[in-house]
C-alpha cells in the first residue's frame, strides 16, 4: 500500500513538473507571438493569404471564393479554389472575432494544442498507459515538423493533417489487416482520406504512394487479404462524395487551362549529407533529434517479445528515409501522372519522419519495462519543452518579417499602385501559382516575369491604347474601379488588370449595366464594344460561385454525418 502511494506521488511530481513547464512555455509564446505576430518564413506569407481570404467571406457573410480578390496581388488568381481549404474553415471560423494578426496566431495555436491531446489522446487507446502517453505526444509536438511549423513556419494544411496523423496511421494499418468486410472500418478510412483531401492534395499523394508501397509489399509477402481490397474498394464511392467539393472545383479551374504547378516532371531529393547536416531538434525534412533518440532507446532496451512489429517499423522508417534521397530512382516518376508533382521528396515524406520512432518507443514499452519507458520518456518530454522555449526566442530574434497589423494591412492593401513595403512583403510569394496558361508570366525558374510583375506592381485600367489609374474598393467575391477624368467614346474595348478564368462564370457591370468579356492572350479580362457615356465609369467584377458547388458541399457534410455515426458508436462500445 505504502508503496503504491509512494508511485502514486512519484507520477503526480512527473505530470506535475511537465504541466509546468508546458504553462510556461505556451504563457511565453502567446506573449511573443500575439505581440508581434507569427513568424514569416518560407511559405508562411502564402498560406497567411489563405487565411486572410478565408476570413474576409466570412465577415462578408459569404462562401469563400475560388479568386483571389483581396490577397495574392488582388488580381483574381484562382489560389484559394485550387489549394483545399475546406479544413480551415471551422478554425477560421471560431477566431472570427480577433484581429487578422491575432487571429493566425490563434490558429496556429490552436493547431499546435489539438496535435498534443490527439495524439495523447490516440497513444492512449494504443497503449493503454495514458501517462507514457502523454509523454510521448509532448515530445512528439515540441520536435520536429510540429514545432517547425508552429515556430518558423506556418503550413496549415500539413499541420491540420498533422493532428490526425496517428489516427490515420493506425486506420490504414487496421485496413491492411482487416480479414472481413468491416462498414466501420470503411468508414473511419473514407474520413481519413476525406480529411487529407480537404487539406492537401499533395499529401494525398504521398499518402497514396506510401500505402500503395505497403500494399505491394504485402503481396510480394503474401500476407494480404482480399478483404483489405474489398473494404478499400468499398470505400471508393465514400471518399468520391465527401471529396466532391474539392475534385469538382479543381477540374473546372483546371478546365480552364492553368499553368503546370511548380516543380511538375522534375521531382528532386536530397542527398544523403544533407539529410544528415540539417539534423536538429526541430527538423523539418530531417529526423529530429527527438525521433533519433527514440530509436536508439528503442534498440537499447529492445523487446524480443515485439521483434517482429518493430523489425516493421524500422523497415518502413528507413523507407520512408530513403524517399527523401536522391539514390531513390524519382526520374523514372517524371512522367507519371500526380506523382511527378511531389517537387522535392524531403517537404513530402520527410515531415512524417517522427511519426514511427513514437510508436515504436509506445509498442517496445507497453507490456516491457515500462518504468524505464515512462522515466526516459518524461526527461525526453521536458527536455522537449525547455528547448521549444529556447527555440521561440531564438527563431524571431533578429531582423524576422512577422505578422503584425502593418504587415497585414500592406497585403491587404486596395492601392492599384504597390508601395515599396509591398513589393518587399509579397516577393516572399511571388509566383504564378495556378494562373491561366497564358503568354508573358512566367520564365524558367518559375518566377513572374519583370513585365508581368510591373503590370501587378503598377495596376492600370486600358481604354484602346490608353491607360488610366483607378481607385479600387474590393468586397469579397467582387471588386469595384472607379475611374474620373475619361473621355466619352463609343464602341471601345476597356482591359481590366483582373485574370479571366474562361471555365468560371464572372459578373462584370459598367456604370451599373452588366456587359460582355473576354480573357485576352495575357489572361486579363476585357470589356468589348463598350460605351463610356460619361466623364466618369464604375467598373464592378463578381465571381459567380456554381450552383453544384454550393449543392456538392451540402451533399459532402451530410455524407461526413453519416460515416461519423458507425464511428462514434464503434468507440461507445469500447
Amino acid at each position: 500500500m505504502l508503496r503504491e502511494e509512494n508511485m502514486g506521488k512519484t507520477r503526480q511530481i512527473r505530470i506535475g513538473t511537465l504541466l509546468i513547464v508546458l504553462m510556461m512555455f505556451y504563457i511565453y509564446s502567446a506573449e511573443c507571438q500575439f505581440n508581434g505576430g507569427v513568424k514569416l518564413f518560407g511559405d508562411g506569407i502564402f498560406h497567411v493569404q489563405r487565411i486572410l481570404e478565408i476570413r474576409n467571406a466570412f465577415l462578408h457573410l459569404q462562401m469563400p471564393s475560388w479568386v483571389n480578390f483581396s490577397t495574392f496581388f488582388e488580381i483574381g488568381q484562382a489560389v484559394n479554389g485550387m489549394y483545399p481549404d475546406i479544413t480551415l474553415w471551422p478554425l477560421v471560423l471560431i477566431t472570427i472575432f480577433l484581429s487578422p494578426q491575432h487571429q493566425v496566431v490563434a490558429i496556429s495555436f490552436l493547431i499546435f494544442f489539438l496535435t498534443l491531446i490527439v495524439t495523447w489522446l490516440c497513444l492512449s487507446i494504443r497503449t493503454n498507459n495514458i501517462e507514457m502517453s502523454f509523454y510521448l505526444a509532448t515530445i512528439y509536438t515540441f520536435s520536429g515538423y510540429t514545432l517547425y511549423q508552429f515556430l518558423n513556419e506556418i503550413q496549415p494544411s500539413a499541420a491540420i493533417i498533422n493532428i490526425f496523423v496517428f489516427p490515420i496511421f493506425f486506420v490504414s494499418k487496421e485496413l491492411l489487416g482487416s480479414k472481413k468486410i468491416d462498414i466501420t472500418l470503411i468508414c473511419k478510412f473514407s474520413l481519413c482520406i476525406i480529411l487529407i483531401g480537404f487539406s492537401h492534395l499533395l499529401s494525398l499523394i504521398v499518402y497514396g504512394f506510401l500505402l500503395g508501397s505497403v500494399v505491394l509489399f504485402r503481396i510480394f509477402q503474401k500476407k494480404i487479404s482480399i478483404s483489405f481490397f474489398v473494404n478499400a474498394f468499398l470505400s471508393f464511392p465514400l471518399v468520391l462524395v465527401g471529396m466532391s467539393p474539392i475534385i469538382y472545383r479543381v477540374l473546372k479551374i483546371s478546365s480552364s487551362g492553368i499553368l503546370e504547378p511548380f516543380g511538375k516532371g522534375h521531382i528532386k531529393a536530397a542527398t544523403l549529407p544533407k539529410m544528415l547536416n540539417f539534423i536538429s531538434w526541430w527538423s523539418r525534412e530531417q529526423l529530429s533529434i527527438a525521433a533519433l533518440v527514440l530509436l536508439i532507446v528503442v534498440y537499447c532496451f529492445f523487446n524480443s517479445n515485439m521483434k517482429s512489429k518493430l523489425i516493421r517499423l524500422s523497415i518502413l522508417e528507413g523507407y520512408m528515409f530513403i524517399l527523401c534521397l536522391k539514390i531513390f530512382p524519382w526520374k523514372a516518376f517524371n512522367h507519371v501522372p500526380l506523382i511527378n508533382n511531389l517537387q522535392y521528396t524531403p517537404w513530402r515524406f520527410g515531415i512524417w519522419l517522427s511519426v514511427i520512432p513514437i510508436i515504436m518507443f509506445a509498442d517496445n514499452f507497453k507490456d516491457y519495462q515500462q518504468f524505464i519507458g515512462i522515466k526516459i520518456s518524461h526527461i525526453l518530454a521536458l527536455l522537449s519543452v525547455i528547448l521549444s522555449i529556447s527555440a521561440q526566442s531564438y527563431l524571431i530574434s533578429g531582423q524576422v518579417l512577422r505578422l503584425n497589423n502593418d504587415v497585414i494591412a500592406q497585403i491587404m492593401a486596395t492601392t492599384p499602385i504597390a508601395s515599396e513595403q509591398k513589393k518587399t512583403i509579397m516577393a516572399m510569394g511571388e509566383h504564378p501559382d495556378y494562373f491561366p496558361k497564358v503568354e508573358n508570366v512566367k520564365n524558367r525558374k518559375y518566377e513572374l516575369l519583370p513585365s508581368r510583375l510591373d503590370q501587378i506592381w503598377n495596376q492600370k485600367i486600358k481604354v484602346e491604347n490608353k491607360s488610366y489609374d483607378f481607385v479600387e474598393k474590393i468586397g469579397e467575391q467582387n471588386l469595384s474601379f472607379y475611374v474620373k477624368n475619361i473621355k466619352r467614346q463609343k464602341g471601345v474595348n476597356i482591359e481590366l488588370p483582373i485574370l479571366g478564368y474562361r471555365s468560371l462564370d464572372y459578373h462584370i457591370a459598367l456604370n451599373n449595366k452588366k456587359v460582355q468579356y473576354k480573357v485576352n492572350k495575357q489572361g486579363n479580362m476585357v470589356i468589348n464594344n463598350a460605351d463610356i457615356k460619361m466623364n466618369s465609369m464604375k467598373i464592378d467584377i463578381r465571381f459567380i460561385m456554381p450552383r453544384v458547388y454550393k449543392i456538392l458541399l451540402i451533399i459532402s457534410f451530410i455524407s461526413i454525418l453519416f460515416m461519423l455515426i458507425p464511428v462514434i458508436r464503434s468507440y461507445r462500445r469500447e
